[in-house]
């Protein structure tokens, strides 16, 4: 989610609980850590969505 600045929800239910998918997740020190980008700029001047130049 910090990479594509978009949100990560866990929507479980009965019906996802019944599901016979499997769910790999890998060990920790596979997973790669991406670092928050912080700001020093007040809010009004701070715009985390403003498009860079990068795909949309």
């Amino acid at each position: 989610s910090e990479t594509y600045r978009v949100p990560v929800m866990f929507m479980m239910d009965e019906c996802v609980g019944h599901m016979t998918e499997k769910v790999v997740i890998p060990p920790a020190e596979e997973i790669d850590v991406v670092p928050r980008t912080l700001t020093r700029k007040p809010p009004g001047e701070f715009l985390p969505y403003k498009r860079n130049g990068g795909p949309a």
